[in-house]
């Protein structure tokens, strides 16, 4: 199961690529293509693209064979076996093993892929913390 990103999310990476490119375009015509700060502009859009398409292609998080896999440059993973507690506090899941936790922000995940991975937790047999 994928935990996909709101378009919400997904565009505004797109949209703050597509405004830097535009001021970047803008100042290299108006200087004449010299001057670093256009080329910076273009290359703070190159990494908001970036942004876009790993988080388009990669989504937010997967859930396959009891893994939980948050997909970030570095990925972090959990096992939902080893998960033992869940809170939930504003916008966040806190899920807790012995040795670590890992917050999940709901905000940015498309609502039917949250309601999906709310079941999923509700299968789990493990305490929740009323928070």
């Amino acid at each position: 199961m994928k935990l996909r990103y709101t378009r919400r999310k997904l565009l505004s990476s797109l949209i703050m690529g597509l405004l830097w490119l535009a001021f970047g375009l803008y100042f290299l015509i108006e200087n004449n293509f010299k001057g670093l700060t256009s080329y910076l502009f273009v290359a703070v859009a190159i990494f908001y693209f970036g942004i876009f398409l790993f988080e388009s292609t990669h989504q937010y998080m997967t859930l396959e064979n009891g893994i939980l896999t948050r997909n970030l440059l570095i990925k972090d993973s959990i096992r939902l076996d080893e998960i033992q507690s869940i809170s939930k506090t504003g916008f966040y899941y806190i899920l807790k093993t012995e040795q670590r936790k890992m917050n999940i922000n709901t905000r940015i995940i498309e609502p039917a892929s949250l309601e999906a991975f709310e079941k999923e937790l509700e299968q789990l047999d493990v305490p929740t913390d009323p928070s």
